[in-house]
Parts: structure tokens; C-alpha cells; sequence
């Protein structure tokens, strides 16, 4: 189980950024080997909005968060007042972004591993790069 940060779907969806195929790649693998896969709710608004800003096209980001809540795998973790009050408490504990420490709740919760493409939320937060835990897959 991971709990997948929004640079992961945003470089798997973008063929053009510099880490398309390795986020690809775990995204792939997790749907083959049916691996849960956790996103906070929010994820849904960042990747819409960086995707549909990237590409000046509205369309692209929507199409791309309704792909992530709709994909099999993905199970989307509300924002509920648990979630909250544990990202404020790890976030002011490991001195990360306010998204960052949503992350590593939704994680903490889901008991899954963090994945990201952040090294200060794998620093801080212990977290793993998509290529690192791609590899514990297979």
C-alpha cells in the first residue's frame, strides 16, 4: 500500500516532465499487481489545477483528477477532522508544508508508505522515491 504524492500523477500524466516514466511505471505496476493506493481528497484540486495551468487547457486537468478517483487502485481519504489534527501535529513536528503534512498523514493513517518525488518530505517524513518503492513491488 502507498499513499502517492500529487507530483507522482502529475509527472504520470505529462509526458513532458522529467520524472513521466518512472511515476508511469509505478502507476502501471500498481494497477497490475492490484496495490491499494491512498490519496488525500485534495489531491484531486492540485493535480486538476497544475495539470489544467501546465497545459493552459481546463479540460486536461479534470480529465486527469476524475482518472484518479476513478481508477480501481486509488482509495481517496477525506479531509476529516482526524486527518487534519494529525497533519497539523506531524507537520509542526517534521517542519513541513501545509499539502506536505497531509501526505504524511493520509500515510500514517493508512498505515501505507509514503511515495514521493520530495526529497524533504522524504527526509523529514520517510517517505520513498516511486523508484525505490516500485522496487519492494517487484
Amino acid at each position: 500500500m502507498g499513499t502517492v504524492d500529487a507530483n507522482i500523477w502529475i509527472a504520470g500524466f505529462d509526458a513532458t516532465d522529467r520524472f513521466h516514466a518512472e511515476s508511469a511505471d509505478l502507476l502501471s505496476e500498481a494497477d497490475k499487481r492490484d496495490v491499494q493506493l491512498y490519496v488525500p481528497s485534495f489531491v484531486l484540486v492540485e493535480v486538476a489545477c497544475v495539470l489544467a495551468r501546465r497545459f493552459r487547457d481546463p479540460a486536461v486537468g479534470v480529465r486527469a483528477a476524475s482518472g484518479i478517483a476513478t481508477r480501481r487502485v486509488v482509495r481517496v481519504v477525506p479531509l476529516d477532522d482526524t486527518l487534519m489534527s494529525l497533519a497539523m501535529d506531524l507537520g509542526a513536528q517534521w517542519f513541513l508544508r501545509g499539502a506536505d503534512a497531509l501526505y504524511a498523514a493520509t500515510a500514517q493513517i493508512t498505515g501505507s508508505t509514503l511515495v514521493s518525488w520530495d526529497q524533504e518530505l522524504i527526509r523529514r517524513a520517510g517517505g520513498m522515491t516511486p523508484t525505490d518503492w516500485l522496487a519492494t513491488l517487484l
